[in-house]
């Protein structure tokens, strides 16, 4: 992978900004539609991370680095297999280190990043199938529709483009479920498959020539 230093490539085009290296996986809006990044350095002014297909420059993009810390900048390249984001506002890269690093935020602990989906997916409880909503989808377990289901049972899950997972329930709460697989997907398959989807969207949606 050819790793960039900071969100610029061009040696040039770079300023005299201090960058600090992390290791940050993030959720990102571009266009309507979420993506999955892997941070890998972070400035005052912005950062670079590791994307599995090219993002448009300029495109106006929103990055989660968790619940309560929300960047908002514009692409300022793409390529490769990574973007540079400038921010909208310089940032306080220590407050947003300290702000990320902390495991429990209102009462919450902290998870891996999700993705708001609005899909659905194949589930089996014994010989039985159904087809359900999943509202988001993370490495770790899934949201979905199906009241059916209480907590302690073990499914099996399979949406579209992804490999099917063992799963318990852990929680249920107005026909919700949350569900925690047994095996983790890995962050470079969740993200591909966010990508994916991020760029079937984006060419229904693109004009047609005609």
């Amino acid at each position: 992978m050819n790793f960039q230093s900071g969100i610029y490539p061009d040696p040039n085009q770079r300023s005299s900004e201090r960058y600090t290296r992390v290791f940050r996986p993030v959720v990102f809006r571009v266009e309507g539609c979420e993506g999955l990044c892997l941070v890998r350095n972070i400035s005052a002014g912005g950062l670079m991370g590791d994307v599995p297909g090219d993002v448009q420059p300029g495109s106006v993009i929103e990055i989660d680095m968790n619940s309560a810390v929300q960047l908002n900048g514009h692409v300022v390249w793409s390529n490769q297999g990574q973007m540079g984001v400038h921010f909208d506002q310089p940032i306080d890269v220590q407050q947003v280190l300290q702000q990320i690093a902390r495991r429990i935020i209102d009462g919450k602990v902290q998870r891996a990043p999700r993705l708001s989906v609005a899909c659905e997916a194949d589930l089996h409880l014994g010989p039985t199938g159904f087809r359900v909503p999943v509202i988001d989808i993370s490495q770790g377990g899934a949201k979905i529709v199906a009241d059916f289901l209480t907590v302690g049972q073990e499914i099996m899950l399979v949406v579209d483009g992804l490999d099917s997972r063992r799963a318990h329930v852990c929680w249920k709460h107005a026909g919700r479920v949350g569900l925690a697989f047994f095996r983790q997907i890995k962050f470079s398959e969740l993200a591909g498959w966010a990508y994916e989807r991020f760029r079937r969207l984006r060419d229904d949606h693109a004009p047609s020539n005609e």
